[in-house]
């Protein structure tokens, strides 16, 4: 138990490892993360993309971005097609787009239980 006059100080402490300790977890988890999803991530959508019947050819595209990109992409509910060239995406289904531009392509692709 500390003095009066030294829990400030002593609470100023507890407060700064707290902190150290949340950002060294945080660290830790994504680099699990990044690691886990890098693994298969690429993989999965690759598969994804084929069995809607995309070309291979955007099926090995999609499957090159980055596994952070998709993951926060997912959370930020950006479309995967962004990252096609337009001529590719112009010469698409229009069925095709609208699945790459919906919201739940990439969350559906990254639920390794589906």
């Amino acid at each position: 138990m500390l003095p009066p006059r030294d829990r400030g100080a002593g609470n100023g402490m507890r407060q700064t490892l707290s902190n150290v300790g949340s950002t060294i977890s945080m660290a830790m988890f994504f680099t699990i993360a990044m690691s886990v999803f890098s693994q298969y991530v690429p993989i999965r959508i690759h598969n994804i993309a084929l069995s809607y019947g995309l070309p291979t050819g955007i099926a090995d595209a999609l499957a090159s971005i980055p596994a952070s990109s998709l993951l926060f992409a997912t959370f930020l509910g950006m479309d995967p097609a962004s990252v096609l060239p337009n001529s590719t995406v112009n010469n698409l289904p229009a069925g095709v787009v609208r699945l790459l531009d919906s919201n739940t392509f990439l969350p559906a692709s990254l639920d390794h239980h589906s």
